[in-house]
């Protein structure tokens, strides 16, 4: 016989779930009319960000570098961040020429703590103190779930994950002391949905998604006037790698310079997650609620077909044979 104690614990464990369950309703409305008023209300004039210092990671080409010319054009400071060194420096001369703002080329290693320690002291005596951080360096290696090539899978997290809490570890104390600042954390929309071959990817992604929510909740916990901003784009067309393999599957890259400008103003409007495109996000959300067998098998169905096209060519099963395809976009590209 179940005992009044263990009713009463139960009901004391559930309580919050009952609570969201009970106003879950009235949430849904309130949700639905501020994204109403948002969308309807006048844009405002856009944010100036002249002689601000913003430094991004991964940026001699590819998004990284459509994102500095964004914010170039908007009158910041540049600090292009690249292992790629004749690349950054042909970056950072493009945009100082043609955009007029101070800008200097930087050649780190993402995943070295004391190289991001270093850089830090370079940037502040050259360009000032940073206050726009975007950490947009990546590998792509494209592997099955069940035979990662093991040094590729430690790179992989060096770089796209670890590299973030480097960054925002050492960039971040000079935004509290200022009480200013935005962190913009580049992961992909892998971080939501399952997609076949890129297991270790997305798992490094989902990481900086959720680095990216704690970094946002203790900040705003603490009463400090950063923003921090995950972006989770689907393919873009900066890396030829990543583009040439998603044409086998029918898929075209988004613009990265059109991904870059939404990007800059997601982060001036403090948006807290940016999907691209939009329409990922819904679906995201609309699968969440599904039992997981039901959620799995409906993405199955979805990608199926040109999955199975996209294996079976003769390319990408040479590839994958040997083990990985590897994009590696070394701190510059995408997806």
């Amino acid at each position: 016989m179940i005992s009044n104690n263990w009713i009463f614990s139960f009901f004391i464990n559930q309580l919050p779930l009952i609570a969201l369950l009970a106003v879950y309703p009235a949430i849904i409305v309130v949700s639905v009319v501020y994204k109403v008023v948002k969308w309807l209300r006048p844009k405002t004039p856009s944010v100036s960000l002249s002689n601000e210092v913003a430094v991004i990671t991964g940026s001699a080409r590819g998004l990284g570098r459509e994102i500095a010319i964004d914010l170039a054009k908007r009158g910041c400071r540049i600090a292009i961040v690249d292992i790629q060194q004749t690349l950054a420096e042909e970056t950072a001369e493009h945009i100082a020429e043609t955009y007029n703002v101070k800008t200097k080329a930087y050649k780190v290693d993402v995943s070295d703590h004391k190289q991001i320690a270093e850089l830090k002291d370079k940037v502040t005596s050259d360009l000032g103190d940073t206050t726009i951080l975007v950490n947009n360096a990546a590998i792509l290696f494209f592997s099955t779930a069940y035979q990662p090539p093991l040094e590729e899978v430690k790179r992989m997290i060096n770089v796209n994950l670890a590299s973030v809490c480097y960054t925002t570890e050492i960039f971040l104390p000079k935004m509290k002391e200022l009480n200013r600042g935005h962190v913009v954390n580049i992961a992909s929309a892998s971080a939501l949905l399952a997609f076949p071959n890129m297991s270790v990817y997305a798992a490094t992604k989902a990481g900086v998604r959720h680095l990216t929510w704690m970094l946002r909740s203790e900040l705003a916990l603490l009463g400090h006037n950063i923003t921090a901003t995950t972006v989770m784009p689907t393919f873009l067309n900066t890396n030829k790698c990543v583009e040439e393999l998603i044409k086998m599957n029918g898929i075209q890259g988004a613009p990265g310079s059109n991904v870059a400008r939404r990007i800059v103003e997601g982060m001036l409007a403090g948006e807290d997650e940016l999907v691209i495109p939009g329409s990922v996000k819904y679906m995201y959300k609309l699968l969440e609620v599904l039992p997981t067998y039901i959620k799995e098998r409906f993405l199955m169905l979805i990608i199926g077909n040109n999955f199975q096209r996209y294996i079976k060519s003769s390319q990408v099963s040479k590839l994958l044979q040997e083990g990985t395809i590897k994009c590696d976009s070394n701190n510059n590209d995408k997806s």
